[in-house]
Order: C-alpha cells, then structure tokens, then sequence
C-alpha cells in the first residue's frame, strides 16, 4: 500500500503544553476540502443517514427474498475465511481490474493507489482522525459478533472496491454505492442477517459522514467520494483506522490540542 497517514505532530510536548500553542490551531489540521456544516443538529443528521441508508439495504433484502427465497442460513467458515481474505487483499487486487473505457471527469482517480493521498487529505482533522478509529473498529466488532454479517460486510467492502476501476467510464453518480447496497443487502438475506447488517451498515456510513461533516467540516468531499469512490472511502477507512491505532496516544494528544484551540478560538468569537 502507499505510505499511510504521518502522526500529527502539531507541536513539540513542550511548546504544546504552553497556552499559547496549545490554543492556536494548526494550519496541518485543515483537511484539503473545507465546506459549511449542514444546518440540522448532528444527531438529527446522523438519524436520518441511518435511516436512509438501512432503509435501502433493507429494500434490497426484501427483493432478494421475494426473487430468490428463504435465506440459505448461516456462513460456513470457508466462506467466512474467503471473505476476509479477500477484504484484506482488496486495495492491491482492486488496482489489478480492467479499466473498461475513457474515465469520465468527475473521476479523476483511476487506482486505489493514487486515491489514496486525497483520502488522506481529507482525514488530517485530529478529532476526525481519531473519531475514524472508533468508527471502523466499532463496527467491524459488531459485524463480527455474528460470522454472516462479518461476510456481508467483508464482501461489500471488497467487492466494491474491486467494481469501482472498470465503472471509471460510467458517469453515473453513486453507482458504486448501489451496487454496494445490492451486494450487501443480498448477501446479508441469503445469510439470514438482513435487520442487523443493514442496521450496522447504515450506523457505519451514517458515522463516517456525521464526522465529516461536523468535525473535519468537508462534507462535500465526504458526497464527493461517496458519489464515485465509496468502496475505496471505506477501504480506505479500514486502513486507515489501523495504521493511526498503532499512534493512537500521539494522535488524542493533537485531538485534545486541537479541541483546546477550538474552544479558545470560539472563545475569542465570543469575547469580540
């Protein structure tokens, strides 16, 4: 994979623990894309994100059933196996697809690799960065509770993410993300997890976009790779999650500093 993300060094421990660097905020906290926050209370964003999302898995779920049957019950450990193996091999296999036609504009990357320095720049926010961690290990430790729902996330993900190269012609906006919704949702019937898969996908994106839009404040750039490259977002995610674990007291110090600026700075706001 590409070099992943740098732990935030935003000071040195001393000049952080003085007032005045701890309470100005850092010019490498700004994500590359900055855009408004939505007007709605972010839990009432977050509500309708999951009820949205699940609400179409669920859609799926039902067509499946009624197309193709009772579910076929529970994933056997080959399957489960396969499953993870493929989700772990998906940033390098999905870089081995064919690009099936000219890439449309609104596509400007055309491999997982060269995607992933923007993914980067959009996740230098340290409270986003570290919000990031929670979200991806949260979710995958309920998926995992149950081997079927693990599956039909793995292979969501994974599949995707392999889609997305030979779609790169294709200008439809959020095709991936149905197709993710169709893979997902099928899956999860067939494995007899439809409620609770659709429930922890829909948390999961709901999440994710929540964080962007009110903590890293890009989420424009959350829709912008939501509408074209979501199986490699959440790829991504996944990575990136583990690689700012292996830093994580480094990251909650920059997280801490950077609430401590924000709150200065509001503060200030205030005070003129």
């Amino acid at each position: 994979l590409p070099q992943g993300p740098q732990p935030l060094k935003a000071t040195s421990l001393f000049s952080a623990l003085s007032l005045p660097a701890a309470c100005v905020m850092q010019s490498e906290w700004a994500n590359q894309t900055i855009s408004p926050k939505p007007q709605g209370h972010a839990a009432v964003v977050w509500a309708e994100e999951v009820l949205r999302a699940s609400g179409k898995s669920l859609f799926v779920s039902a067509l499946s059933r009624c197309v193709l049957g009772a579910s076929a019950g529970g994933a056997p450990t080959y399957v489960v196996g396969g499953a993870i193996m493929l989700f772990a091999l998906a940033a390098r296999l999905s870089d081995c697809m064919p690009i099936l036609g000219k890439p449309v504009e609104d596509k400007p990357y055309h491999g997982f690799r060269s995607f992933w320095p923007r993914y980067l720049a959009e996740h230098r926010e340290p409270r986003d960065r570290v919000a990031h961690v929670f979200e991806f290990f949260g979710v995958v430790l309920f998926m995992a509770m149950d081997p079927s729902r693990l599956v039909a996330l793995a292979l969501t993900v994974a599949l995707g993410s392999l889609l997305t190269r030979p779609l790169l012609h294709v200008g439809r906006p959020r095709l991936e993300s149905s197709l993710m919704y169709l893979i997902g949702g099928v899956v999860a019937q067939r494995l007899d997890v439809p409620i609770s898969f659709a429930l922890g996908y829909g948390i999961w994106l709901a999440f994710d976009y929540v964080g962007h839009a009110y903590l890293g404040e890009n989420a424009s750039a959350a829709a912008f790779l939501g509408r074209h490259y979501l199986g490699w977002a959440l790829l991504g995610q996944a990575h990136f999650a583990v690689q700012v674990a292996a830093n994580f007291p480094q990251e909650v110090f920059a997280a801490n500093l950077c609430m401590t600026a924000r709150a200065a700075e509001a503060g200030r706001k205030i005070a003129r």
